[in-house]
């Protein structure tokens, strides 16, 4: 039933579609250290279905990122020497990333980051710019680190997606409850993690992964393998980027006339900004079932020898199976 739900705000393929109308989307992460995890969360979004991804990285992550695709757009914007000046005083991004991100539909945040003090801070106030013009935000890996450290950040934010492992989703419990989470009620603690942190919809991920905004909560239960390779939640986090953009492009398309009658205030009260919310525990349930699924179906030809790029493979046949009905 949820699967036939996330089938509606999935776009029709049409003769009046040009490039860019089935996703813009930006993965901010990557470092010298870590660059399979941006290549990887960039490569599922296009596997996905959407137009083009652009990537924000490193200048030492960049070059090699480019060469694993040339499908990805790749640019070297994020600040990566300690000392070096950037906006770690309050500043405003600078102008080249700023007009970067107001062109697209959604953004992956995390993946292959690293944790060092500047690409953190830096995380944040591309945070706080996404909030300020409400583009809808996919949280993951190191740029959870960073909410961690900082809940402000994202709370209250629900054009937000976190997808936290275990260990992840811990250390954000803890931070917020200063306690431990209840192991033999993970839902239960899921949804109120999302609560706290002002209906922000959370994916923990696991053998069930457990989806929650405070409100609704779902399980993402396809069959997947007992192989958990790494790499495979960049994958997840990239499909649930173009989701994302999606549900809420869906929404704004539908309803657009009354959006551009409400002022702000307005539309955050209104039965329409419930509508959206209710859209995204479901965005992020159909990114666990497109992972679980090509999970399932590389380790159904390749064994336990699978690796993330394999399950990459299966990203675009996993998507026909759940949602169009193709074999």
């Amino acid at each position: 039933m949820s699967l036939d739900r996330i089938k509606k705000f999935i776009p029709k393929l049409t003769s009046k579609l040009h490039k860019g109308s089935l996703g813009r989307i930006c993965i901010i992460g990557g470092c010298k250290d870590y660059t399979g995890a941006p290549y990887f969360s960039g490569m599922s979004a296009l596997r996905c279905g959407s137009d083009l991804v652009h990537i924000v990285t490193t200048e030492s992550a960049s070059i090699p990122i480019k060469c694993y695709s040339p499908d990805l757009m790749v640019h070297s914007y994020l600040p990566e020497l300690e000392g070096k000046k950037t906006l770690l005083e309050g500043e405003r991004l600078p102008e080249n990333v700023s007009e970067l991100l107001n062109k697209m539909n959604c953004l992956c945040i995390g993946p292959g980051l690293g944790r060092s003090r500047i690409s953190q801070e830096f995380l944040c106030s591309i945070i706080k710019h996404a909030r300020s013009v409400k583009l809808p935000i996919c949280i993951d890996a190191d740029g959870l680190w960073a909410v961690k450290n900082n809940l402000g950040c994202i709370q209250g934010y629900r054009n937000a997606i976190l997808t936290p492992n275990h260990p992840e989703f811990v250390r954000l419990y803890k931070n917020a409850f200063a306690c431990d989470p209840n192991m033999e009620n993970l839902e239960q603690s899921v949804q109120k993690l999302s609560n706290k942190l002002g209906n922000v919809t959370i994916l923990k991920k696991g053998r069930i992964d457990f989806i929650s905004n405070g409100v609704i909560s779902l399980k993402g239960q396809i069959q997947g393998s007992n192989r958990r390779v790494s790499g495979q939640g960049d994958i997840l986090s990239g499909c649930a980027a173009v989701l994302l953009g999606w549900a809420l492009k869906s929404i704004q398309q539908e309803n657009k006339e009354t959006i551009n009658n409400l002022n702000k205030d307005e539309l955050e009260n209104s039965k329409l900004n419930g509508l959206i919310s209710d859209l995204i525990p479901l965005a992020a349930l159909g990114a666990s079932a497109i992972t679980r699924r090509a999970n399932f179906l590389a380790h159904k030809k390749i064994g336990r020898s699978i690796i993330t790029s394999d399950i990459l493979s299966y990203v675009g046949k996993s998507f026909d199976q759940l949602f169009t009905n193709k074999f």
